[in-house]
């Protein structure tokens, strides 16, 4: 019968060797779940390896301030870690007002990011006031309009590959609101068969948190169907914030060309009235120098002094 001893003849003490280098061997992959768990991605990886590039929002330019909408431009500012170069590869952007989500965008890029320097990158974003009030409802009558802007830079960093970089930026907008404008009254100044001096008076009312002046006001008027002036007036006008102006524009009519019809429709106590054009105004605001207002608009107004 065979023994233990004929069954491994030779070199007993191998076997005993072998086993421990397999166990050696195998610290490596016992290992690995505790490094994935104190490194679990290669963002935490950069970071702790200080490899990470680094980000800012440096500044954020208004322009093209209307009644309808304005231009933002925020300016991205990124610089690397490593002396090799890194790729700013990709973008997500999105603007947020009051809490709620209004624009988002993302934009593939191929810009190189070195050490010590700073790239830029700029993300317009076009606001249009009418779908914003439409969009975060509570913002139709403010008098401001705060924003919160954030990225994610998808940056390839050698070695490491890509990683994702955060900015943010908040502030705020100052609101602009449509001014309402109406028709009051004509009033009657003189009145012939050969003609007549009137004014027409019409109201502003301004519901933004700023002043307004009028500069200059281009025109058209009808009156009783038929167009009887158009011009420009330099007349000069306040209309104080959350308040209400009031513009007078004189007016001469010749009925030999407007006809006897205007006449007797002017001899009446109102008349369908409809003026249409442009103001050009000034804002207290710096970034609101100067504001174009077109306007249309049809009323019956009563006619003063007949």
């Amino acid at each position: 019968m065979p023994t233990l001893a004929s069954l491994f003849p030779r070199h007993p003490r191998r076997f005993g060797r072998t086993l421990g280098l397999v166990a050696l061997s195998a610290l490596p992959l016992l290992a690995l779940p505790t490094l994935l768990t104190s490194c679990s991605s290669v963002q935490q990886l950069a970071q702790s390896s200080n490899l990470m590039p680094s980000a800012r929002v440096a500044g954020v330019s208004l322009d093209g301030f209307s009644f309808d909408g304005v231009d933002m431009l925020f300016d991205l500012a990124v610089s690397g870690a490593t002396p090799a170069a890194a790729t700013l590869s990709a973008v997500d952007w999105q603007l947020d007002f009051a809490g709620t989500r209004f624009l988002t965008g993302s934009t593939d890029q191929d810009l190189v990011v070195t050490s010590g320097q700073e790239t830029h990158l700029q993300i317009p974003a076009t606001i249009g006031f009418s779908e914003l009030f439409n969009t975060v409802t509570n913002l139709a009558s403010a008098d401001e309009l705060p924003y919160r802007f954030k990225a994610d830079l998808g940056i390839d960093v050698p070695v490491l590959g890509r990683v994702s970089l955060p900015v943010s930026k908040t502030g705020a907008l100052p609101a602009v609101h449509t001014p309402k404008i109406s028709l009051d009254a004509l009033d009657m100044r003189n009145l012939s068969f050969r003609g007549a001096d009137l004014a027409l008076r019409l109201n502003v009312d301004n519901p933004n948190a700023f002043g307004l002046a009028l500069q200059s006001l281009d025109y058209d008027l009808g009156l009783a169907g038929s167009a009887v002036a158009n011009g420009t007036t330099r007349t000069s006008a306040e209309f104080p914030s959350h308040g209400t102006g009031s513009i007078e524009l004189p007016l001469h009519l010749d009925f030999l060309s407007a006809g006897r019809a205007l006449f007797s429709a002017l001899s009446g106590d109102r008349i369908d009235a409809k003026l249409s054009g442009q103001m050009d105004l000034s804002s207290t605001l710096p970034e609101l120098a100067n504001l174009q207002l077109p306007f249309n608009t049809q009323e019956q107004i009563p006619i003063l002094g007949n």
